[in-house]
Order: structure tokens, then C-alpha cells, then sequence
């Protein structure tokens, strides 16, 4: 059985962290108990292992890459010298990194039936797949992410 570890009020930060921010996954044999885990929720899915889990909802944090300022040309390219992260977007269009965040991938999208889905012994795997679906990579929800590189999509 895969355990999601999350973010949960009690180990919320402003401008750090979000709620539903999957912070870890693990096995049903490492110990999630303790004074380490008291503040975070720990979704437990049953006929899952973490490996299993991870596959899915890692599918869904973008392409990443890294773009070099030439200062010939003055445009942005794949050459150093000056950097910047950047990311592929949806239509599959080069966007910049302004604000990264510290874990990148949330449940908070997933309603609480999802969340009886996932950890229900008795619903299917056509069901949870569904269900981890919903996770979303948190790059793109931030609206300051979304500029777009126009010299890397030309």
C-alpha cells in the first residue's frame, strides 16, 4: 500500500508550502509515526505501491529545461551564459520560472470523494488511476509562471 504524505494546516507556511502539497511517498512499511509526522496528512492507497503511485502523478509535472540569455542577439537561447529555468506549458510553448515552488505536485484539487477512492479497499484501479489523476503539478498554477519565452518557442 503507497501512503501520499501532505501538507496539512498544522505544517502550512506562508509563501512556502501549500495545504495538499505532496511532500513524500512511501511504502506501507516505513513507519509514518511520531512527532515527524503529527501535522501532515497521510493518504493511504490500498493496492498501490509508492513506485506505482509516483508514475502516475509524476506524469503530470511539465518538461523543465533551463535557458541561457545571449547577449548576441540579445535573445534567449540553449547557451550560456546568463540562466533562467523555464517550462513547457500545455500548448507545449516555453514559459519562464518566476516563482518555483518548494514541492511540486498537490492533491488539494481532489475532493473528498477522491480521497475515499484512493484510500477505499473496494473501489477499483480504473477508479484511483482517475483519482490520482486529478493531482496537479504546481508550476503551472501560478500565473507568474505563465510568461512566455517567445525567443525558445520561435
Amino acid at each position: 500500500m503507497a501512503k501520499i504524505v501532505y501538507i496539512e494546516k498544522g505544517t502550512y507556511r506562508k509563501g512556502i508550502n501549500e495545504i495538499g502539497d505532496i511532500v513524500t511517498i512511501h511504502d506501507d512499511d516505513a513507519k509514518l509515526s511520531g512527532a515527524g509526522y503529527k501535522n501532515f496528512g497521510i493518504l493511504e492507497v490500498p493496492g498501490y505501491t509508492a513506485e506505482q503511485v509516483k508514475k502516475i502523478i509524476e506524469a503530470k509535472i511539465p518538461e523543465r529545461n533551463i535557458a541561457f540569455y545571449s547577449s548576441v542577439g540579445e535573445k534567449w537561447t540553449f547557451e550560456r551564459p546568463q540562466e533562467k529555468q523555464v517550462w513547457k506549458n500545455e500548448k507545449g510553448l516555453w514559459c519562464f520560472i518566476e516563482k518555483e515552488p518548494k514541492y511540486h505536485l498537490t492533491i488539494s484539487a481532489l475532493a473528498a470523494e477522491d480521497m475515499d477512492i484512493l484510500s477505499s479497499k473496494l473501489t477499483t484501479s480504473t477508479q484511483k488511476e482517475a483519482a490520482l489523476r486529478k493531482v496537479q503539478a504546481k508550476i503551472p498554477l501560478d500565473n507568474s509562471n505563465s510568461v512566455e519565452a517567445t525567443d525558445l518557442n520561435a
